[in-house]
């Protein structure tokens, strides 16, 4: 099968812009023409490569194969191409997105967006809270920049890691555990307290009691870390947690080693491939970066 290269810049452009009316803006071309593009591609690969639903395009599995295998590709040709093209950041326009989850809105809010404003004065910078989308997110290239955990990095995601942390079991200094030994059999008497959507996640500790055939039982789920911690303090609940995350944010917790295997976790910034060679993106992450580098890590 003969490829036409431009063809595939255009699937490519599709598949991060998930609309054939923005494809067809950034190539230069026509919304028709846009979409004879996609029917041509449709037919040499004999799959439909994008399923409409709602106002957006959703890829195929044989989309995401395809992108997976240009992304490379197109981005040593457009580093190429921008080799020579000095960078503008004082003109530059368009979003970029930042993504955490609610314990870090206060510092990302104080110390993110000052200087990239002063530096990218066109530039909007929009702060939204972590999701249980958010890979799908950045891979799309919807998200430009997250902070969080993954625990793994999941394939087409870049990664930058912070710092790093451990899990430990919390509960309040008055809780009828305070002077014990906690065994697991123990612990699953009480409530607890699972935070989800967060940045971070307390599943593994369901998996190491499930492999025990035990479940904790009573269990209450919140994004919201302050209510997790507002509630801890307030009754005789249980929770798992980052230890330094928990001393910054609630210093009162007592905080005890699990009782099932050690568990540590990295705080990362996470962007999606599809940007990494994207020169402006590449300018703003590292503004973003440096700041987490200096201010993050003294915090906890």
């Amino acid at each position: 099968m003969s490829h036409d290269l431009n063809a595939l810049k255009n699937l490519f452009v599709l598949y991060r812009e998930r609309s054939v009316t923005k494809a067809a803006h950034i190539m230069g071309v026509t919304q028709p023409s846009m979409s004879r593009v996609l029917n041509k591609l449709r037919n040499e690969y004999d799959d439909r490569l994008f399923v409409r639903e709602k106002d957006t395009l959703v890829p195929t599995p044989k989309a995401d194969l395809l992108v997976t295998k240009l992304a490379p590709l197109f981005e040593q040709i457009d580093q190429a191409m921008d080799a020579t093209l000095p960078m503008q950041p004082d003109v530059a326009t368009g979003t970029f997105s930042f993504c955490a989850p609610d314990f870090i809105s206060k510092f990302a809010m104080a110390n993110l967006p000052s200087g990239i404003l002063t530096i990218t004065p066109k530039i909007e910078f929009s702060y939204r809270y972590w999701s249980s989308d958010i890979i799908e997110q950045l891979k799309a290239g919807d998200v430009d920049l997250a902070f969080g955990y993954f625990h793994e990095c999941p394939n087409h995601i870049k990664q930058y890691v912070i710092s790093d942390d451990e899990f430990v079991l919390l509960h309040r200094p008055e809780h009828p555990l305070a002077n014990k030994d906690i065994a697991i059999e123990s612990l699953l008497h009480w409530p607890h307290i699972a935070i989800r959507d967060s940045g971070f996640s307390d599943a593994f500790f369901d998996k190491a009691l499930l492999a025990r055939g035990l479940r904790r039982q009573n269990v209450v789920t919140t994004p919201d870390i302050s209510a997790a911690f507002s509630l801890l303090m307030s009754s005789d609940c249980l929770m798992v947690a980052p230890a330094k995350l928990a001393a910054y944010l609630c210093p009162e917790a007592v905080a005890k080693p699990l009782p099932t295997d050690k568990k540590t976790l990295e705080y990362s910034l996470y962007w999606g491939a599809i940007k990494d060679q994207d020169k402006l993106h590449q300018y703003i992450r590292q503004i973003i970066i440096t700041t987490f580098q200096k201010q993050w890590p003294s915090l906890i």
